[in-house]
C-alpha cells in the first residue's frame, strides 16, 4: 500500500476565463501544477431532433393513443408475422408504417383513424411515430 506521502490529490479549480481545469499537489491544500485535463462544460454541439427520443408525452393526446396502438401492432407483427424487419433504415420505416397503417384500418375506432389522418398529413407525425415504436422492435 503507498503511504500517505506519496499520493497525488486532484482538486477542480477554474482560471480566469472560466474553464474548468485539475490541479494536482501532494497536498489537499496546494496546487502545483494545472493541466487541462477535462473542461466542465461539453463543447460538442447539441443533438439535431431527428436524433432525440421521442417519449409518449411529446405527443398531442390523439397522437398518444396512435402511438400506444402502433407499438403494440409492431411488436405483435414481429412476434407472429416479420420476426425479423428489414434492417435498411428506409424498408424499415415502409414496414413499420405499412404495418401501423393496415392495422389501423382493420380497427373500428374512430379516433384512431382521425390520428392516424393527422399523422399522414404531418410527415414529423409520421416519423415520431416512427421512432416512438422503433425503440421496442
Amino acid at each position: 500500500m503507498a503511504s500517505r506521502q506519496n499520493l497525488i490529490f486532484y482538486k477542480l479549480i477554474q482560471d480566469d476565463q472560466g474553464k474548468s481545469h485539475y490541479a494536482s499537489s501532494k497536498s489537499r491544500s496546494t496546487p502545483t501544477s494545472i493541466s487541462n485535463i477535462t473542461p466542465l462544460r461539453s463543447q460538442t454541439p447539441p443533438k439535431s431532433s431527428a436524433n432525440k427520443k421521442v417519449l409518449l408525452k411529446d405527443f398531442s393526446p390523439r397522437l398518444q393513443e396512435l402511438a400506444t396502438f402502433a407499438k403494440g401492432a409492431l411488436r405483435q407483427a414481429t412476434a407472429f408475422g416479420q420476426a425479423f424487419p428489414p434492417s435498411a433504415s428506409a424498408a424499415r420505416f415502409q414496414f413499420a408504417w405499412s404495418e401501423i397503417d393496415s392495422r389501423v384500418k382493420e380497427t373500428q375506432n374512430p379516433g384512431l383513424h382521425q390520428a392516424l389522418q393527422l399523422a399522414l398529413a404531418s410527415s414529423t407525425a409520421k416519423g415520431d411515430v416512427i421512432r416512438y415504436v422503433s425503440g421496442f422492435w
